[in-house]
């Protein structure tokens, strides 16, 4: 069970953000969508990376994506 929400802690979008969004078409949303995975997934595989050095770029993408599926549920 979560906590009740605290108004206080909630941050609200700027209008002129929430208008820009609104006028996006569908495919420029999920556009936006695929360009934030890719950023998480480039974060996500430097910071493997170097906690890691050992580890091979297989042995790497593995962990990477392993942690990006228990993200996803």
């Amino acid at each position: 069970m979560n906590p009740p929400l605290d108004p206080r802690r909630i941050e609200l979008l700027d209008p002129e953000v929430v208008a820009m969004l609104k006028a996006k078409s569908p495919a420029e949303k999920m556009e936006m969508a695929f360009e934030v995975q890719k950023l998480a997934r480039g974060v996500l595989l430097s910071r493997i990376r170097s906690q890691h050095p050992e580890w091979t770029p297989l042995e790497i993408d593995e962990a990477v994506a392993q942690r990006m599926n228990r993200a996803e549920r």
